[in-house]
């Protein structure tokens, strides 16, 4: 009886043994690597206010990013403008509405495109978005070209 007592004993005392440890490990934190500075992109566009029908444009966004990191994906997107005008050439991969600008060093990054405007005339008035990684919201532009038919 004893015995049997002794070994119940141990066994207990080994279980707590390692729960005890592994509740140690569990909570031990590793360091953490401190972040670096998180990039802060502006977004600029250039652009004529007006164009005639069936005539070409250049669109340049300007990105800038004063900080000393990279940020990570960059894209512009632009869903009126590009439903409305026709890419003729671009610096940048063009997919659907998204401008593929890929990753942004510390300094400036220009995008341009070459359109050709509508064969109708009005205006054209959309918003502009930058997006990457690192955001936590869209950097926006409004951008509005009017366009008129006749010389």
């Amino acid at each position: 009886m004893i015995k049997v007592a002794f070994l119940i004993g141990i066994l207990f005392l080994a279980g707590g043994s390692f729960y005890f440890f592994a509740n140690i490990l569990q909570n031990t934190t590793s360091p953490t690597p401190t972040p670096g500075p998180t990039p802060v992109l502006s977004l600029t566009l250039s652009y004529p206010s007006s164009a005639r029908m069936n005539t070409r444009v250049t669109v340049s966004f300007t990105v800038i990013n004063p900080t000393t990191a990279t940020a990570h994906g960059a894209t512009i997107q632009a869903p009126v403008l590009l439903a409305n005008f026709v890419i003729q050439s671009s610096t940048h991969k063009v997919v659907g509405n998204v401008i593929n600008i890929g990753d942004v060093p510390p300094g400036t990054t220009i995008a341009s495109l070459e359109l050709s405007t509508p064969n109708k005339a009005g205006t054209v008035t959309g918003t502009v978005s930058l997006l990457y990684q690192e955001s936590t919201a869209p950097v926006t532009q409004e951008i509005s070209i009017s366009v008129r038919g006749g010389p």
